[in-house]
């Protein structure tokens, strides 16, 4: 084998690993009322942190919403008609970047007003500037998940009360 050809083969070895590790400790899952109108999905890269985030959401809004939980790199598969809330959690790295997938599917999103994006960042004075996307910044080291749980959750009763406004719901 050439250098060439084991270089190409090293490179995507490490871009594997580097995904899998990406979507480490994360189980997608439904939870909730399944006839519920209310559709939340909550996207996310893993962490003990991110997990206790999301499992603080999915508890406060299982007994009157629908929920699905994914990995972020399934955001391809996601149509924003099809949820009234779309929770996206990853981290931003070097202060600009976050994952590919999320870019992505926030460029391509026909209704942002339904996303809210969090980051967890190494200086939680930066903040994230995603156009038409509500955005929230913290750093998951020394946080409170509970305090993101209110912030989170205040984003999203905005969004679900805004769908109500717009589209009154028959029971």
């Amino acid at each position: 084998m050439n250098i060439k050809g084991f270089a190409v083969k090293a490179l995507i070895a490490v871009l594997m690993i580097a995904l899998v590790s990406c979507s480490k400790n994360i189980r997608e899952y439904r939870a909730g009322d399944e006839n519920s109108t209310r559709r939340i999905l909550i996207a996310m890269s893993g962490s003990d942190f991110k997990n206790a985030v999301t499992d603080g959401i999915v508890k406060k809004y299982a007994p009157n919403s629908s929920l699905k939980v994914i990995t972020l790199n399934r955001l391809r598969d996601v149509s924003t008609a099809d949820y009234d809330a779309i929770v996206l959690i990853d981290r931003a790295l070097a202060w600009t970047m976050f994952n590919f997938a999320v870019k992505k599917f926030i460029s391509n999103a026909a209704e942002k007003e339904k996303i809210v994006l969090y980051l967890t960042v190494d200086d939680p004075r930066w903040k994230a500037k995603v156009s038409g996307v509500d955005g929230i910044t913290s750093a998951s080291k020394t946080e409170n998940p509970q305090r993101i749980i209110d912030l989170l959750s205040a984003e999203i009763d905005r969004k679900l009360a805004k769908k109500n406004t717009e589209k009154p719901v028959t029971q």
